[in-house]
C-alpha cells in the first residue's frame, strides 16, 4: 500500500508480488524446511493425502528470480505490478499420482481422517507436520478458501521479449509447470539431501 502511494506520488516503482516459490528447476535445490516439503514429508509419513479440490501454484526459484532481475531491468517495468505466479498450477490428487509413480505408496484420504491421522498418531511428533499441525482446521469446510486468482497478463507480456534482449540465455524466461519430470528432480534433491529417505519405495 505504500509503494503504491509512493507511485501515486510520481516516484518511478515496480511491484512484484510472488507466490509460492519452490526449489531450483533444473537440481531441485530448495530450503527443504519450507512448508510445500514438510507436507510432501508428512505425507509421505502417514501414507496419505487430503483428498481436497485444492490446487498448488509453485514457482520455481530459478524462473521468479531470473524473472525479478528481468523485468526490473526494462523502462517499461515501472509503475506495474507482476504477479510471479505458474500460470499452471497442480493439485494435491496429481501429487499423490506423482508420489506413488517414484514409489511412495500415498493414498487419497477424507480430510477429516487424514487430520485423524496426524494429530492422534502416537507418533506424530516425528512427522514433518507436527509443528504446522494448529494450521490444519478441524473441519473441512475451513480448508478450501475461495480460490484467488491473480493476472500474470504483466508479467508473461513482460518477458514475451527476454529471448531478444537478453544476451546471457538464448531461450525466454517461462515458467515451467510442476510437472512428473519436474516433481522428480524435487524428490530426488530431498533423497539426496537425507530430507527424505528411501525405505518406503516400492521395490
Amino acid at each position: 500500500m505504500l509503494v503504491t502511494i509512493a507511485r501515486d506520488r510520481g516516484l518511478p516503482i515496480s511491484i512484484y508480488r510472488p507466490g509460492r516459490i519452490s526449489g531450483h528447476s533444473k537440481t531441485g535445490a530448495c530450503n527443504s524446511n519450507d512448508h510445500t516439503y514438510r507436507i510432501i514429508k508428512g505425507c509421505i509419513q502417514l501414507g496419505s493425502i487430503p483428498d481436497l479440490d485444492i490446487e498448488w501454484n509453485l514457482s520455481p526459484c530459478d524462473y521468479v528470480s531470473k524473472a525479478i532481475v528481468y523485468l526490473s531491468q526494462q523502462s517499461k517495468s515501472l509503475g506495474k505490478a507482476f504477479h510471479l505466479r505458474n500460470p499452471q498450477p497442480f493439485s494435491l490428487k496429481e501429487m499423490a499420482k506423482y508420489l506413488c509413480s517414484l514409489g511412495y505408496p500415498v493414498k487419497l484420504v477424507d480430510y477429516d481422517k487424514w487430520r485423524s491421522q496426524l494429530v492422534n498418531n502416537p507418533d506424530s511428533s516425528a512427522n514433518a507436520l507436527y509443528p504446522l499441525i494448529s494450521t490444519f482446521a478441524e473441519s473441512n469446510e475451513q480448508t478450501s478458501p475461495p480460490i484467488q486468482k491473480y493476472d500474470c497478463h504483466n508479467t508473461i507480456t513482460g518477458l514475451d521479449q527476454s529471448a531478444i534482449t537478453r544476451s546471457v540465455v538464448a531461450e525466454p524466461i517461462v515458467c515451467p509447470p510442476i510437472n512428473a519430470e519436474l516433481f522428480g528432480i524435487y524428490i530426488s534433491y530431498l533423497r539426496q539431501t537425507g530430507f527424505l529417505n528411501s525405505s518406503s519405495v516400492t521395490k
